[in-house]
């Protein structure tokens, strides 16, 4: 192992030891049979580290931010067929594609101009067959859908999801905006979007605990 493969695995176990109280709380509230739907790859950090198989499908991908206010909106579309297309209808997402070493798949569902980035798969086959071997264990009674200030979020984006009719959901943002179930982190303040999910996982998951401390999540 190289040495910046050693100093990144020391630097990763120091990081898991910080947030062992957060992990000891989420195993409390989460239980096994709750689905977390994340925008990113935040809900599949949490599975990792409770080391519970993925009830939800959102883990390798991401959603832009409308993209996802429109399937918390109708939940029911992630019911639809998933099918792929070659360039996305988001410039950015273009954009940042031609910047990477490989181009990942973009799917969409039936019916629908929704996207989903599977930023971690580098086959249509392995996307479609992880995402329908995970989309069978979410749980659309009992989930808790979680967001970021990132992926053209805007202040319309935010308010869409602070109106949405979910008992479990909640929205991490760098201002404070004061806007239902949106959780505003200081340290980000500034910040043009939310930074990487696993860069700063440490932060994330000490503002959720506090959040589900005064909002469990709904039976």
């Amino acid at each position: 192992m190289s040495l910046k493969k050693q100093l990144r695995y020391l630097r990763n176990k120091i990081q898991f030891l910080f947030r062992l109280k957060e992990i000891h709380l989420f195993r409390q509230w989460f239980y096994p049979d709750v689905s977390i739907f994340s925008m990113n790859c935040f809900g599949g950090h949490i599975y990792q580290d409770l080391h519970w198989k993925y009830n939800s499908p959102t883990a390798g991908l991401f959603f832009f931010a409308d993209d996802f206010c429109s399937i918390l909106e109708d939940i029911s579309i992630l019911k639809r067929q998933v099918f792929f297309k070659s360039h996305s209808k988001w410039d950015l997402a273009n954009k940042k594609m031609q910047a990477r070493p490989h181009i990942y798949p973009i799917g969409y569902f039936q019916g629908t101009d929704i996207e989903i980035h599977f930023l971690h798969y580098h086959t249509e086959e392995e996307a479609l067959s992880k995402w329908n071997k995970r989309m069978r264990r979410f749980n659309f009674d009992r989930f808790i859908a979680i967001g970021f200030q990132q992926n053209l979020c805007t202040i319309h984006t935010l308010k869409r999801f602070s109106n949405l009719s979910l008992s479990n959901k909640c929205f991490f943002c760098n201002q404070d905006l004061g806007f239902s179930s949106v959780i505003y982190i200081k340290e980000f303040r500034g910040k043009d979007e939310s930074p990487d999910p696993y860069k700063y996982v440490n932060i994330y998951y000490r503002y959720l605990a506090g959040y589900l401390k005064n909002n469990p999540i709904s039976q």
